[in-house]
């Protein structure tokens, strides 16, 4: 083979198949030019590269962790660790971890442009009932928008989620990733249930920033019901609105509620997928087809994050709907909204919320992993032949 880094099929469909004079019969070792050969059990002879990259187990993706300290291929580490020219490097490959991020950033856009697309007008619905009290149901609210705005009502406010999705899905997908590798050197489909929510709760907290200003415009176009008496025309014409009226910050109103619902909600939000994922897989209810597990772990994981922050979110909600000058803090607004309104407030819209949370991440994690092997296939498709030569 001849080459520094040796690429092995991940859980996520990983296929490399190997020709050419080096004798790669099973894996194919890959990479810049160097001296290596493929590892015994991998493919044929001994290995001498420097530098032997194991892909994570749960992605399939190029050069996770380096062999020299993964403790999930000893095998290989073995039959490396003799061999002349070998090296083992500490962390990871940098050019080869920023193509992660950039694959993590590309595929996460589209799994949550899909999401946005499907649960959006179950999201119309919940915001305006939890924000007014004429509705008296998840259906009436839906024939009250129908029948008032017509089917274009349920898109209202679609603009800002759509165009913040790929900020959004990337930075979550791709911070979790990256706090991931920073607390453990297990893969994601290994971690623990605890290095999971860790992960997950860094991964909240970085998207607070940028889900806070696009659900303040997205809640003030979907409360806009009568056409004639419409305030904004259109996103940027809301966001530069409060902009004049409130400054920058007025952007960022309800911010408090945000990071109090989206923090530990990502958390259980990763942790749910992972564990119903894993159960699914050790009980074989679905075959061995990994796509039912990956839609139904997905679909139940919206739905233990999202019925966990229902509270904040209807205080989040209330607060970005006031124009007004917010004096108080989400917690005090939570505490008003109880003595004022009672608990069952707080569950206000809970029916169209948990809907959408499983649709939309259902499809939102089904759309990712699957964006995830298609980047592979495309990956193991294009690899120039010339890349495996003998050794």
């Amino acid at each position: 083979c001849g080459h520094a880094v040796l690429i092995l099929g991940g859980g996520s469909g990983a296929r490399r198949s190997g020709g050419g004079a080096g004798g790669c019969d099973q894996k194919t070792c890959t990479g810049d030019k160097g001296s290596g050969s493929c590892v015994q059990g991998y493919g044929t002879r001994e290995c001498e590269s420097r530098s032997v990259k194991v892909g994570a187990a749960s992605r399939g993706l190029l050069a996770r962790r380096d062999i020299g300290t993964a403790e999930a291929s000893p095998t290989l580490l073995e039959a490396c660790a003799g061999s002349e020219g070998f090296r083992p490097v500490e962390g990871q490959d940098a050019g080869i971890a920023r193509m992660d991020v950039v694959i993590d950033l590309a595929v996460g856009s589209f799994a949550g442009a899909v999401g946005v697309l499907v649960g959006h007008p179950l999201d119309v619905i919940k915001v305006r009932m939890q924000q007014s009290s004429q509705y008296r149901s998840m259906l009436d609210c839906t024939v009250k928008t129908l029948r008032g705005e017509g089917p274009l009502g349920f898109l209202k406010g679609v603009g800002p989620p759509l165009a913040s999705v790929a900020a959004y899905q990337a930075v979550c997908f791709a911070s979790f990733n990256m706090a991931l590798s920073a607390i453990t050197t297990e893969s994601e489909e290994n971690a623990s249930m605890g290095t999971l929510f860790a992960a997950g709760c860094i991964s909240g907290a970085a998207t607070v920033p940028v889900t806070t200003p696009t659900d303040l415009v997205k809640i003030r176009l979907q409360l806009q019901t009568d056409a004639a008496n419409r305030q904004y025309s259109g996103m940027i014409d809301c966001a530069a609105q409060i902009w004049r009226s409130e400054g920058w910050t007025g952007l960022l109103r309800g911010l408090e509620a945000t990071a109090y619902r989206d923090v530990f909600a990502t958390g259980f939000y990763f942790v749910a997928y992972h564990q119903v994922k894993r159960t699914c897989q050790r009980t074989g209810i679905f075959g061995e087809r990994s796509e039912p597990a990956e839609l139904f772990a997905g679909g139940c994981a919206g739905v233990a994050s999202w019925g966990s922050a229902s509270p904040f979110d209807v205080v989040k909600t209330r607060m970005q709907a006031e124009n007004a000058q917010m004096q108080t803090s989400a917690l005090q607004y939570l505490f008003r909204i109880i003595r004022e309104e009672g608990y069952s407030r707080l569950v206000r819209g809970l029916g169209p919320l948990l809907s959408r949370a499983f649709f939309v991440n259902a499809v939102t994690f089904y759309a990712y992993e699957e964006g995830l092997r298609l980047v592979q296939s495309l990956q193991d498709c294009y690899t120039p032949s010339s890349s495996v030569s003998s050794s």
